[in-house]
This record gives structure tokens, sequence and C-alpha cells, in this order.
């Protein structure tokens, strides 16, 4: 079943390369993280996502709607966010490739 698309909101994705030994890690900074990109002006939803597949390039990937394209750059632009994603990315060793998506298309069930 088609569902309708928001074509107005935007998604940045995040892929991350991590040893699978430091996930809990990761997942707990995320949670730590959550309240402070929560609160930012046109935040929609966060996930973070954990590789099932042990072979997995990505072990992690988060992804963030936001309500457009400034927003996020509003948010990601300060100071606290910037300091926090860098916590993690020093702290427990992750390689971060982020990219800024649109939804095209998507279906789902009944």
């Amino acid at each position: 079943m088609e569902r309708h698309i928001r074509a107005d909101t935007i998604t940045l994705v995040n892929v991350f390369e991590l040893e699978r030994d430091r996930m809990d890690l990761f997942v707990d900074a995320y949670r730590a993280r959550a309240g402070l990109i929560s609160a930012q002006p046109g935040f929609r939803s966060l996930r973070v996502l954990c590789a099932v597949s042990s072979g997995a390039r990505f072990q992690a990937i988060v992804e963030s709607e936001w309500d457009s394209v400034e927003t996020l750059h509003d948010a990601t632009g300060q100071d606290s966010y910037y300091e926090s994603a860098r916590r993690v990315v020093e702290d427990i060793g992750v390689v971060a490739h982020p990219g800024v998506y649109r939804l095209a298309w998507q279906s789902g069930a009944g």
C-alpha cells in the first residue's frame, strides 16, 4: 500500500563504522544526545539502527527527520550539537558518513 509522501521534510542519515563491542556505548551516547537533538526547532524524529549481520560494513545507522534543510542546518550549526557529535566520534572511535536525503517513495503493509 502506498503512503502519503511528506516531500517537505528531510532526513539526515548517518552511517557509522565501529567495532561491534562498542555498540552499547554508541547507543548510550545517542540516548544521551536525544534530549539535545529533540529540543531543536524543526526536529521530528530520531532512530538508531544496529546491524544484525556480523559482516555489515556499517554497524549503526542513525536517522533524524527534520522540517527542512534550514532547521537541520540551524541545529547542527550550534556549538552544543557539534560538541556532542564530536564526543561520540572521538570517545567511541567511530567513523561517520552523513548525508541529507528527501523521501522519494515508500510503501508499507496493508
